[in-house]
């Protein structure tokens, strides 16, 4: 292991241990009356009153993450919950949300691009007020590709960007953010180590966040890796099957497909 990694490491918790920890939470009255406590200024409705296994990001699409989160949580029987950050920015250099709007398909042995959206025209402004180049919501345009990759398959969004963000202005707020996951779910992530600046963030912000969090509960946040380190930064995690690249094609030309 790598010097440092041992840090970020002990941020998880395998699914499995994880899963019964947060059943024997849940039966705690006096640890889950200290979270409600805790949150009782901005509760986090948007959590529901289920346990869930839930993913965060700024736009949910049909790519390798969400297979990934809908598998783990069937695993252990848990609700899949996607959190959407949607007044986050898209930020063109990031990979991810770079990702979202010009999606790589896997055709074979090769990739095919497809970009969605007017990258100048919006580099910089929130998710939420994205259009695609025919003129749908970029939130949509994925949500509807979701529906047609997993037809009668349920999933849980919640849009929870006021909540977050109403604790530190446009700036990702770890402390309220972690405490969702000692009783109420369990987090899916990856804290990227093999990035330079995503392994300084995590140790500048989200360890501190998580120490802190620990010693209010007694109890660390429950958070299951979702990719293995080796694997973490593999950008096939941000694509898409290619049975998916005709309807994303004919979405993008005919917004209306969304209506059926």
């Amino acid at each position: 292991m790598k010097p440092g990694a041992s840090k970020i490491e002990l941020l998880y918790t395998p699914l499995e241990e994880a899963a019964a920890e947060l059943r024997r939470r849940r039966e705690d009255k006096a640890l889950c009356s200290a979270v409600t406590q805790f949150q009782k200024d901005r509760p986090p409705v948007f959590m529901g009153t289920e346990p869930h296994l839930a993913l965060a990001r700024a736009v949910f699409t049909a790519d390798d993450e969400l297979e990934c989160l809908l598998k783990m949580a069937q695993s252990v029987l848990l609700s899949p919950l996607c959190l959407e950050l949607t007044r986050d920015r898209f930020v063109s250099i990031n990979p991810d949300k770079h990702s979202l709007c010009k999606l790589t398909f896997r055709i074979g042995n090769q990739e095919r691009k497809l970009r969605i959206i007017d990258f100048q025209k919006y580099d910089g402004k929130p998710f939420s007020e994205i259009q695609t180049l025919s003129g749908q919501s970029l939130i949509e345009f994925h949500h509807c590709l979701i529906r047609h990759a997993y037809p009668g398959c349920k999933f849980t969004f919640a849009d929870f960007s006021d909540w977050l963000l109403s604790f530190g202005g446009e700036h990702f707020n770890y402390l309220p953010y972690l405490a969702l996951f000692i009783t109420q779910g369990i987090l899916l992530e990856n804290f990227l180590y093999g990035d330079e600046l995503e392994r300084k963030f995590t140790e500048e912000r989200v360890i501190p966040a998580f120490a802190k969090i620990t010693n209010i509960f007694g109890v660390k946040p429950l958070i299951v890796r979702a990719y293995n380190a080796d694997e973490e930064l593999d950008p096939k995690h941000w694509q898409y099957a290619e049975s998916l690249y005709p309807f994303a094609k004919q979405l993008l030309e005919d917004s209306d497909l969304c209506l059926q």
